[in-house]
């Protein structure tokens, strides 16, 4: 089983950095220790792990730095302990890859991707603040959100959902 050392993964021997994302804050959220990789895929790699910010049922998402920028970025892994499928890996490198092809305001732009010991990733653009529901549950009043902040975004995402769906990209 594979596990993410927060103080040494390094993701990708990619030469060529990823664009500079801006980081104006940090998440609320305290950090959380990631998996980590075998010792032998931290001197392969380009990325270190600063902290988990999100975790699904086969994937997690970290903030990472660019070992030679120092830029933040978020790397998406599939979690080794899934023991994921031919499809779920055909879907994973589906994502990457369509996210790579797309350029809107309102979706996170591809950095890299690889392969380290068998675990797969893939950097996009890390984005400061908070998720939706958390916003919601804070500031909204019972749990709701103001008529206009959610016309705002609800218009935000669809032209976003809009733009994927029609993007000439590899897959689609």
């Amino acid at each position: 089983s594979h596990t993410f050392d927060a103080s040494v993964v390094e993701i990708s021997p990619n030469p060529t950095p990823p664009t500079p994302v801006p980081v104006s804050a940090k998440p609320a959220t305290p950090p959380v220790s990631p998996p980590s990789p075998a010792p032998a895929a931290a001197n392969q790699t380009g990325y270190k792990i600063v902290r988990e910010i999100g975790r699904g049922g086969m994937g997690v998402v970290y903030e990472a730095r660019h070992s030679v920028t120092n830029n933040t970025v978020a790397v998406k892994t599939i979690l080794p302990a899934a023991r994921p499928t031919p499809t779920a890996i055909k879907k994973f490198l589906r994502e990457a890859e369509v996210v790579r092809h797309l350029d809107h305001p309102n979706i996170v732009k591809y950095a890299d991707a690889g392969e380290v010991d068998g675990i797969l990733w893939f950097a996009m653009e890390f984005v400061t603040g908070s998720d939706a529901g958390r916003i919601v549950t804070r500031g909204g009043k019972g749990g709701h959100l103001a008529v206009g902040r959610a016309c705002r975004w609800t218009v935000q995402l669809l032209g976003a959902l809009a733009y994927a769906h029609t993007a000439k990209t590899p897959v689609g």
